[in-house]
């Protein structure tokens, strides 16, 4: 009894497994497509690394060069009033 439940389900599986033809063209174009968005995902994230590195860069020059501006004034224009 469990043998033949066993084998019928087995069957069923088997049957409702349908496998799908392939096509050289498609199979070909699709994983080209999925190397083109692949390579895509990579550039948008190293250009939003880049991007957030080259913000972090300016605002510490920026930082920088408002502390060197900061010490000109305090040195040089008082003297001069």
């Amino acid at each position: 009894m469990v043998l033949r439940e066993f084998l019928l389900i087995s069957l069923i599986a088997m049957k409702t497994h349908a496998v799908e033809p392939s096509c050289p063209k498609y199979d070909l174009e699709d994983r080209i497509w999925e190397r083109v968005i692949k390579q895509e995902i990579k550039t948008s994230n190293t250009l939003k690394e880049f991007q957030d590195n080259l913000n972090s860069n300016i605002k510490d020059e920026l930082t920088q060069l408002k502390g060197m501006l900061d010490i000109y004034i305090l040195t040089f224009l008082p003297s001069q009033l």
